[in-house]
């Protein structure tokens, strides 16, 4: 009897570790662009340590081999549903051009499962400043551990 006991307490340890390893969102993000082509995307989120789409940034731009960092949702640029205090990042939108072009195709990546269920990865055809084809590209999102933390969107 004290086995079983002792081993139902470690399961439901190991489980509820688990559960909690990724956060719903993160409090900052962290963009990198290690392509030669400038990417496009916006961020998605909803309150903090909630998974969600109430809010959407702009569509902002990062040139090849750029970096941004936003230490909170009160960085991004407007316009934007984004209010001016501090809430969740869930994951991003990206899109393969610029919104000058027509219909640029556009994909998700955020947090995984089981707090939210967006994809870690997506795979694109980027579009330059002018709509030209640039390149293949991927894109990969690195979970936040907490909702305090980092999350990173990393185009390669």
């Amino acid at each position: 009897m004290i086995m079983k006991r002792i081993y139902l307490f470690v399961m439901m340890l190991l489980c509820s570790s688990a559960l909690f390893a990724q956060a719903p969102s993160a409090y900052s993000l962290r963009v990198v662009n290690q392509t030669n082509c400038p990417v496009f995307y916006s961020v998605i989120g909803d309150e903090i340590c909630v998974c969600g789409r109430n809010y959407q940034s702009g569509i902002m731009s990062l040139a090849p081999g750029g970096t941004a960092t936003y230490a909170n949702t009160t960085f991004f640029p407007l316009p934007g549903s984004y209010p001016p205090i501090p809430k969740g990042i869930t994951g991003a939108l990206i899109y393969s051009g610029s919104p000058a072009c027509q219909n640029p195709t556009t994909g998700v990546v955020g947090q995984p499962a089981p707090a939210c269920t967006l994809p870690l990865n997506y795979s694109y055809l980027g579009l330059g400043y002018q709509c030209e084809r640039c390149s293949d590209i991927r894109v990969r999102w690195i979970p936040a551990n907490n909702c305090q933390e980092y999350a990173q969107l990393i185009f390669y």
